[in-house]
């Protein structure tokens, strides 16, 4: 939901979506110098700036307390065990596009532990081949 600023604002459970776009290298088996060619097997293509769920960094510009541990303002809350633990990365490579999405367990909402009003959000992701890093940034409204 935005409100009338184009904030979003968060009212209850949400997840965060990166997505990218992505370079795919392929095998090519033998090159006869044909016009046409037909596969009789799938092709190997894989992904060459896959991103690197190890390196993924997690910022929100407010301390945060979970369970009993609090993570201070700005600091990556995917480095701390208790918080990791509480939040799932899923990616997926397909299509061109690599996609990353973050989930939060229900531990971060019954009770909300994050305040009410505005909050920034803070991304930071990697690829394997080290050709690329994406920060993102979101500004978003908290209303629990």
């Amino acid at each position: 939901m935005e409100d009338s600023t184009g904030l979003h604002v968060i009212t209850k459970t949400f997840y965060i979506v990166e997505h990218h776009e992505i370079e795919v290298a392929g095998l090519l088996l033998s090159d006869f110098g044909t016009q046409e060619a037909y596969a009789t097997q799938p092709c190997d293509l894989w992904v060459i700036n896959n991103i690197l769920l190890d390196e993924v960094e997690l910022y929100f510009d407010q301390a945060l307390t979970l369970d009993t541990t609090t993570v201070p303002a700005s600091v990556n809350v995917l480095a701390d065990a208790t918080f990791k633990e509480h939040i799932g990365l899923f990616h997926d490579s397909s299509r061109g596009h690599s996609s990353l999405t973050i989930t939060f367990d229900s531990t971060f909402f019954n009770p909300p532990i994050f305040t009410n009003g505005l909050m920034n959000i803070r991304l930071v992701t990697k690829t394997e081949n080290e050709a690329y890093s994406f920060e993102s940034e979101e500004d978003v409204m908290v209303e629990f």
